[in-house]
């Protein structure tokens, strides 16, 4: 909703709408699922601190940024994280990102790499298949509306309820299919693997994310891997909410990645 934002953030850094991160401690900045936004992230912002500051990033086009035109490539997408994120990306911070979200972020890292920017101490790259299964990608035809939304009832993203409003589906539907576009026609090419720990996060009853999906995440970087599977399906965030919460504690808690320099 767009009350859920403070308004007074707005101006500052749309898409940071939580505000500037503040604190010394590691940044973890969150990238959502197509369709999804910032919002998704806020409860982690009280469950993850006072150790992890949770900066949830808002994509144009979404909640507060409504008045923008959405991304239609990811890499239009990730130009524009790289210009909005890189004034708040000292210190010590790690990137996490759901389904389109990881991909989002593995670029967004890639781009800040070229650039000679900075980069995260470690990518947590959760339900989403290692981006090199979408080397000379040929992007499938849309689908229609209603494929579209048998696909999302299907990955668990929405409550059921959801599906019953017509206004609700409405104001959902312009955020999700220009996402959904943007992910289906993103093509992988290939660069050198990247010296950032990469940690692969999934859930066992995901259709269409399988252990070999993730596992391929390793082949992305030169530094540490780890991979973690839940019991859940696509959103397993939400269904094993704990056990992801206690996951990221210990992936991110070494001395080495809680402090800033």
């Amino acid at each position: 909703k767009p009350n859920e934002f403070p308004e007074n953030e707005y101006a500052a850094n749309p898409a940071l709408p939580f505000g500037q991160p503040e604190s010394d401690k590691l940044r973890l900045f969150c990238f959502a699922h197509a369709g999804g936004n910032a919002a998704f992230f806020r409860a982690w912002r009280n469950l993850l601190k006072p150790e992890i500051e949770v900066v949830p990033v808002q994509y144009p086009g979404h909640e507060n940024r409504r008045q923008e035109s959405f991304a239609t490539s990811m890499s239009e997408l990730v130009e524009g994280l790289a210009a909005s994120l890189r004034p708040a990306l000292t210190g010590k911070f790690a990137f996490f990102g759901h389904s389109m979200g990881a991909v989002a972020a593995f670029e967004l890292m890639r781009t800040l790499r070229r650039d000679k920017g900075p980069q995260p101490v470690a990518l947590i790259a959760s339900a989403a298949r290692a981006p090199q299964f979408r080397l000379n990608h040929q992007p499938g035809p849309e689908p229609s509306r209603e494929d579209l939304l048998a696909q999302v009832k299907t990955l668990g993203g929405l409550p059921g309820s959801t599906f019953s409003s017509v206004d609700l589906l409405e104001q959902l539907l312009p955020a999700l299919q220009a996402d959904t576009a943007l992910y289906r026609r993103y093509c992988y090419l290939p660069e050198e693997p990247c010296d950032v720990s990469i940690v692969a996060m999934g859930g066992e009853q995901d259709p269409h994310v399988t252990e070999v999906h993730l596992e391929a995440w390793q082949e992305q970087t030169t530094q540490a891997f780890t991979l973690h599977r839940f019991a859940g399906g696509h959103f397993y965030l939400i269904s094993d909410a704990e056990q992801v919460l206690s996951a990221l504690k210990a992936a991110l808690s070494r001395p080495s990645l809680s402090t800033a320099d």
